[in-house]
């Protein structure tokens, strides 16, 4: 609407943005072979978007610096031994499209929304990892093992739900420093607001979460601990609906949301 973005590109883009919405919360059935294709050709708008937005004066005998912003279409997965990279632009057989980068137990992964960055939860550590030279940058402390991290949209504040409780962490802070961390039980996912973190918790000592989970709000910027929400049932993970100021919570029997 603001005439930032090619008329044409910005339809492409708003289609990639709902695949991605179908891929993440399985709202229909998936067709693999179409995210097969889509992976292999789809990522050229992804570079697209880094193309110019006003037009460039270009003199004879003068250099021109032309910078051009785009997120490396790299995809993160956490979960093994180490940092898993995946480039989707390259064919799944080559042998140029996989590498890792050594970080021990890595269970969580989530991107900065500016892409400059994946914050990676590494033990008891939140680490940023730079998406130009794929070096760790910043680390901080945090408590437990990660269950699940969100980053916020002004890529400032990340958000860990662990087994420990919950850490918020100020990613502008200086390296080394610790997060704010709450010992409230067991936290499995978390989401994250414009005013607030929400994190899915298990009941205290019921692994099999026979009570029912609960959600708790963390109030941001304060981190001051907000409104909790009784479920009545198990969940196993929760998304933020932002347009409609929703949480939607994934039940653990499959029953629905």
């Amino acid at each position: 609407r603001l005439g930032l973005i090619d008329a044409v590109l910005a339809a492409r883009l708003r289609l990639a943005a709902g695949f991605r919405n179908v891929l993440a919360h399985e709202y229909t059935q998936i067709d693999w072979k179409i995210v097969l294709q889509v992976v292999r050709t789809g990522t050229r708008d992804l570079a697209a978007f880094g193309k110019a937005t006003t037009a460039v004066a270009i003199r004879p005998e003068e250099d021109i610096v032309v910078p051009l912003h785009f997120r490396r279409p790299f995809v993160y997965v956490a979960g093994g031994d180490d940092l898993w990279l995946v480039d989707p632009t390259t064919e799944p057989t080559a042998s140029n499209g996989l590498a890792t980068i050594e970080l021990p137990t890595p269970q969580a992964v989530a991107t900065l929304p500016n892409g400059d960055g994946v914050v990676v939860a590494s033990g008891e550590t939140l680490v940023i990892i730079s998406t130009s030279t794929h070096q760790p940058g910043s680390s901080f402390a945090i408590i437990g093992q990660a269950n699940d991290l969100a980053v916020s949209s002004d890529s400032r504040l990340a958000a860990v739900a662990s087994d420990a409780g919950v850490s918020i962490v100020d990613l502008s802070a200086p390296a080394g420093a610790s997060a704010t961390n709450l010992e409230v039980g067991r936290a499995r996912a978390v989401a994250m607001g414009t005013a607030a973190a929400y994190f899915l918790m298990s009941p205290p000592g019921d692994e099999s979460c026979v009570g029912g989970s609960r959600v708790l709000a963390v109030a941001l910027p304060t981190l001051a601990v907000g409104a909790e929400f009784e479920l009545g049932v198990c969940g196993v993970d929760l998304a933020l609906d932002h347009a409609n100021g929703r949480l939607v919570v994934g039940l653990a029997d499959q029953s629905g949301v």
